[in-house]
């Protein structure tokens, strides 16, 4: 949406067909990475770079985001969070959040506050890992 600086993509468990609609899961002790392809025009200028990361909510929607990655070229841009009950670095835990009932993973990625920079296309996700890969099994 041009009018918004920032966007949110969600992915339920609930639909992830291996669970069979079981969800919340445990991310206790996992990494999530994730791989996008940052096209040259949301980079941004490098003084007020724009940027993107990893978030998870629990079955309450309480919300863990990882440490925001500025976007500083055109290409291949890793993240990561491994949902715990410590905030990450340049990232956000809400005060209830519990890593082991985690009900869906996100990617953010926005525009610098700072910055006057515009931006409408898309940004593609290359790939999506948890490590070690869960048991695809909800908790209980």
């Amino acid at each position: 949406n041009p009018a918004k600086s920032k966007g949110e993509i969600l992915f339920y468990l609930k639909d992830v067909p291996i669970l069979k609609g079981g969800s919340p899961v445990d991310m206790t002790d996992t990494t999530i990475e994730v791989v996008l392809d940052i096209p040259r025009g949301f980079v941004g200028p490098l003084s007020t770079p724009n940027g993107c990361q990893v978030f998870v909510k629990d079955d309450n929607f309480n919300s863990q985001y990882g440490t925001w990655v500025n976007c500083d070229r055109n290409g291949p841009l890793k993240i990561q969070l491994k949902p715990s009950r410590q905030t990450p670095k340049w990232g956000y835990t809400s005060p209830q959040f519990n890593p082991a009932k985690i009900g869906t993973i996100g990617i953010k990625c926005g525009i610098n506050d700072k910055s006057k920079h515009k931006y409408s296309g898309q940004i593609a996700v290359k790939s999506i890992k948890i490590i070690p890969s869960l048991p695809c099994k909800p908790s209980d």
